[in-house]
């Protein structure tokens, strides 16, 4: 074996005998262990480097700074002239593989599937830019993903519903939407606001949307509604539509109907209670269909002869549902071959019109608050549906809808507050941790309206003797004078829509009628001074209250009139409820007298002629 040599040793004279490596402790080291050359070098140094990164995963990777940084120089908010934009932003990266997409579904449709999103390769920071906050979906924003290490974008959307990680609402949407709803409640998962108000919270002392019975002082008549009832039906998905229902259910009471008479209906497991009997009926609603089941269910168990129907939800514009109309009520489990999946629950004019022709023989009216709501009053023509006799929507079909908000931007960028007396102004309605209680904007000013109505004695008297449904002048009064409640609208930012059934013409009053009798009595004996005379008697038959004109024609000087001598005479009466009136003349001549009646009405006349002779032997005939 040979010997350790040190690098200081030289070799013997006239030998070439390389020195034998050696390491620290003297042992020798073999020469091929240290020629590893380039190819082992590279491995070695790229193992070397994975086991630093894994020590320090986030040695590399970009700052929750820089990387908002990068989502605003790529999405650049701030010149975005809508009134309320927010850039929202998950607290931390998602993981790689997580899908990420939007919940638009494919089409209006009961068995519409969510769509499955893009899965992201790598952990990225995940942004979404809400263009429209504070308005109803379906409203245009943007997704993107930023590689959490180089910073490269791997995923930029266009989104028209709220985005979903793994068919999950994401954390700065929140249960129920309550820190979407409330941005104040997201804190660090907001990169950019505009527009946006932040509020300082008190205690709240009690809601202001509790149900109530029928306002005191009511000029409607007790009993007026004993036969109308109301389904009120809103997504059970997102927290804010609750209030909406709230209200409208007690603005609903409050005008009269009797409170059994309206049913909630929020989510799939609300099992209202149709039969009054104090426990919830088992009606599971998944999709349209089950909708129109529960109207008829209503009917049957209350003996409806009036159906009001209220829809509170999210809509689809032409372009991402051109067949049809909808109002999204949130989703549903499906199962099918052992699979499970998400489905939409919608409400589409079809529905409405299915259960209008299903009874003939009850009136229905139709309030939506919904993005594109105008669309219901297009694909529900009122000249097809008679016994639909309103439809009232809150914007015109190429339109959102609107939450209440504290205040709005408006885009020449002056900031508007919201001075109307929806309850989310009120100080003692804000509380710590709790989504801003304020209803939509339309509903708001519908409530206003159908609160005011019965107090209103000239509305109602005005409404009674107009006849017809008196819900339908509640609901039309409502639209009118709520509009200086609903601040979207007021601003001229909706167009809230309605369409109502013309009056009934009222038929042509009959043709009038007329016919004549007559008689002549003899006076005894002639005024001192005069000529004696005789009483012409004509009885005219006709119309009852219609307006009638005698006119009799004699012999010269057969008439005074007004102390003028005259061979005409005329009179005008009104015909009696017994269909006749009596109409008489004083005659100072012998001969024939002409009569004749002209009976008016309506617009319409009849007349009738006969001729009366007073002859020479002082005898009438």
């Amino acid at each position: 074996m040979a010997d350790c040599q040190s690098s200081d040793m030289q070799p013997s004279a006239g030998l070439r005998k390389r020195a034998t490596p050696c390491d620290r402790r003297g042992r020798l080291v073999s020469r091929r262990s240290l020629d590893l050359g380039p190819t082992r070098c590279l491995l070695a140094l790229t193992a070397v480097l994975a086991i630093v990164t894994a020590i320090t995963p986030d040695a590399q990777a970009i700052s929750r700074k820089q990387a908002d940084a990068r989502a605003l120089s790529i999405l650049k908010p701030e010149k975005i002239d809508d009134a309320a934009v927010i850039l929202f932003r998950e607290r931390r990266p998602v993981r790689k593989g997580k899908r990420i997409g939007d919940a638009l579904p494919r089409a209006v449709a009961e068995s519409s599937k969510r769509r499955s999103g893009k899965r992201l390769k790598k952990t990225s920071w995940l942004y979404w830019l809400d263009r429209q906050w504070g308005a109803k979906f379906q409203h245009e924003g943007v997704l993107l993903a930023i590689h959490r290490r180089s910073g490269r974008v791997l995923l930029r959307k266009q989104t028209r519903w709220w985005p979903e990680v793994n068919g999950r609402l994401p954390g700065f949407v929140g249960k129920q939407f309550r820190r979407y709803a409330d941005p104040a409640r997201n804190g660090k998962r907001i990169a950019y606001s505009s527009g946006v108000p932040t509020r300082k919270r008190g205690r709240r002392s009690g809601g202001s949307t509790a149900p109530g019975d029928a306002a005191q002082g009511s000029a409607i008549p007790a009993g007026s509604f004993a036969r109308d009832c109301a389904l009120v039906i809103v997504n059970g998905e997102d927290e804010r539509f609750k209030y909406d229902a709230t209200g409208m259910v007690a603005a609903l009471r409050i005008l009269g109907l009797p409170r059994e008479n309206v049913v909630r209906v929020g989510t799939i497991d609300d099992f209202p209670d149709l039969d009054g009997d104090g426990s919830a009926d088992a009606t599971p609603v998944s999709h349209g269909r089950d909708y129109e089941q529960l109207v008829d269910k209503l009917i049957a168990a209350r003996d409806c002869n009036d159906v009001f129907i209220y829809l509170g939800g999210h809509g689809v514009s032409k372009e991402n549902s051109p067949k049809s109309a909808g109002v999204h009520l949130g989703s549903y489990s499906y199962t099918s071959g052992g699979k499970t999946s998400e489905r939409h629950r919608w409400v589409t004019p079809g529905n409405l019109t299915n259960v209008f022709k299903a009874h003939p023989d009850v009136t229905f009216k139709v309030k939506v608050d919904a993005c594109y709501s105008g669309r219901f009053i297009e694909e529900m023509p009122l000249a097809e549906n008679p016994n639909l006799l309103i439809a009232e929507t809150a914007s015109s079909a190429t339109e959102v809808s609107y939450f209440y908000t504290p205040v709005v931007k408006l885009p020449n960028g002056a900031t508007v507050k919201d001075d109307t007396n929806n309850p989310g102004n009120a100080d003692d309605n804000i509380r710590a941790r709790e989504t801003i209680v304020g209803r939509s904007t339309f509903t708001n000013g519908n409530v206003f309206g159908l609160t005011r109505f019965p107090v209103d004695s000239t509305a109602v008297n005005e409404a009674q003797a107009e006849g017809g449904s008196l819900l339908v002048a509640a609901l039309a009064y409502a639209f009118e004078r709520g509009f200086t409640q609903d601040f979207r609208a007021r601003i001229g930012m909706t167009h809230p829509q309605l369409a109502r059934q013309p009056k009934p013409e009222e038929p042509d009053p009959p043709a009038p009628t007329a016919a004549i009798s007559s008689t002549c009595h003899h006076h005894a004996g002639p005024p001192p001074g005069q000529p004696g005379y005789s009483t012409l008697r004509v009885v005219v038959s006709g119309t009852p209250g219609a307006s009638v004109t005698v006119n009799v024609s004699g012999p010269p000087n057969s008439f005074q009139v007004d102390d003028n001598w005259s061979d005409r005479a005329s009179r005008t009466a009104t015909i009696g409820e017994d269909g006749t009136v009596t109409v008489d003349f004083g005659i100072f001549s012998y001969g024939s007298y002409d009569i004749e009646a002209v009976v008016s009405s309506g617009g319409q006349q009849a007349s009738a002629q006969a001729t009366h002779v007073v002859d020479a032997s002082n005898t009438c005939s």
